[in-house]
């Protein structure tokens, strides 16, 4: 989502991974899919959009769930959020099953995900209008936001624990 497609504010994740690998492994391959504004329904697309033949190992990083969230805002207020949540997962499933199937990226190519957790625009502390976010958003009133952060999370956490070593976790909290 936004977060790999030079969302928020800089410095950008996708130009620093992009540097860094650059800077230590010069003849890297970097192949973008990400794209502002993406939710978890898009991905599966995004997914399958990748070549189906590159020379591995293959490192996949995903940052999705953020526009997802920001578009389920009053249910997770509410506390009325498990069909979006369910959705949510139900889409990194099918991502996933695209990414780590058998020869996906060419015969005996290995493929790793780096799955990202979901950010917290307010750090945990519900304060949508000091941290700058948009529009209804910056509104909500302040309150703890960890919870709702922990309940989306622990949803791709429980999927991604299904694909043994395949998938990684990255806490970007």
């Amino acid at each position: 989502d936004s977060i790999s497609d030079r969302g928020g504010s800089g410095p950008f994740f996708y130009d620093l991974l992009a540097d860094d690998l650059k800077g230590k492994l010069p003849d890297i391959k970097v192949v973008k899919q990400s794209k502002g504004g993406a939710v978890s329904a898009d991905l599966v697309k995004q997914a399958k959009a990748l070549p189906k033949d590159l020379a591995g190992p293959v490192a996949i990083t995903i940052t999705i769930g953020g526009n997802d969230m920001q578009s389920a805002a009053l249910q997770i207020l509410n506390g009325t959020d498990d069909k979006e949540r369910t959705a949510f997962g139900d889409n990194l499933k099918k991502s996933f099953d695209e990414l780590t199937a058998p020869d996906r990226f060419g015969a005996g190519v290995k493929a790793t995900i780096f799955q990202a957790t979901i950010y917290d625009p307010t750090d945990g502390e519900g304060n949508f209008a000091e941290a700058g976010c948009p529009g209804y958003l910056s509104a909500i009133p302040k309150q703890p936001t960890k919870g709702f952060w922990d309940n989306w999370n622990k949803t791709a956490a429980d999927i991604i624990a299904t694909y043994g070593e395949s998938i990684v976790t990255v806490d970007i909290r």
